[in-house]
């Protein structure tokens, strides 16, 4: 989803792309990459470039034929790479940091609903994305039933093998991320 969202109108506008991936999820650009190739674009038009950020992220916004970055990630990391592509060649940047979408509900909704669009907000993706429902705003008269709804859809949920498609959450994609969640929990 992310790739597609950064490399659409890049490749739309004409310009070839440099993707780097994160670092712990580098097999479906890897992916998308090889099936570019089968559909026909041309050579050095989609690259992927996996690694680690601190040696080709920050080579990428050091070079001086880069032209534009786009980041979506932490905003410790964005201020580095403004600061990178500033002291280069002063290209563009884009940067979507520390997103953390808030979803309001209020007592007229439809709970049924309410309560699926914030499941799928939350846990899509085993919240591993910048557009997860980092907080949910629920209206007073209708918090506690609002709650009860989720807990009860919750404990529905089949936690497993991601590539069983009666799985509806797989494993974490790294350890810091679940040490991240395993804290907020216990918040």
């Amino acid at each position: 989803m992310m790739l597609a969202w950064k490399i659409s109108p890049c490749l739309a506008a004409g310009n070839t792309v440099v993707l780097k991936p994160a670092q712990v999820t580098p097999l479906t650009a890897l992916k998308f990459a090889e099936l570019s190739a089968r559909a026909g674009f041309p050579k050095g038009v989609i690259n992927i470039l996996p690694g680690k950020g601190s040696i080709v992220g920050q080579g990428l916004c050091d070079h001086m034929d880069v032209r534009k970055i786009g980041f979506t990630g932490s905003t410790e990391v964005g201020k580095g790479i403004m600061k990178s592509c500033a002291e280069s060649n002063a290209k563009r940047v884009s940067l979507e940091l520390g997103g953390k979408s808030p979803l309001i509900i209020f007592s007229d909704c439809d709970l049924d609903r309410a309560v699926r669009q914030s499941l799928g907000a939350v846990f899509f993706n085993k919240g591993e994305n910048c557009i997860a429902a980092g907080r949910l705003f629920v209206e007073r008269q209708i918090h506690d039933e609002f709650i009860e709804r989720v807990i009860e859809e919750v404990k529905k949920m089949k936690i497993g093998d991601p590539l069983d498609r009666s799985v509806s959450h797989g494993p974490q994609n790294h350890k810091a991320h679940l040490d991240s969640l395993i804290h907020y929990i216990k918040v």
